[in-house]
């Protein structure tokens, strides 16, 4: 597939996660799509993105340096 962000556009394939923990909460055939091109990383120090849809609330405390994430529910494909 073909995606487009703020940087252009790029070539990417989909696929599924089996399964995500994050803290308490596990999530389970996730759909995801990878970047293919490492140029599209350049410069940049994560290595993905989390899916912020998963989740009710996300709290970013830059001061204590952590992050809350709050889940919207239990998300299993199906």
């Amino acid at each position: 597939m073909n995606v487009a962000t703020n940087t252009g556009t790029d070539t990417a394939q989909t696929g599924v996660l089996r399964i995500l923990r994050v803290g308490n909460e596990m999530f389970r055939d996730l759909p995801v799509t990878l970047i293919q091109s490492p140029t599209a990383f350049r410069n940049r120090s994560e290595d993905g993105l989390l899916p912020a849809c998963l989740f009710r609330t996300i709290y970013f405390n830059n001061k204590g340096n952590y992050v809350i994430l709050n889940p919207h529910f239990s998300w299993t494909r199906g």
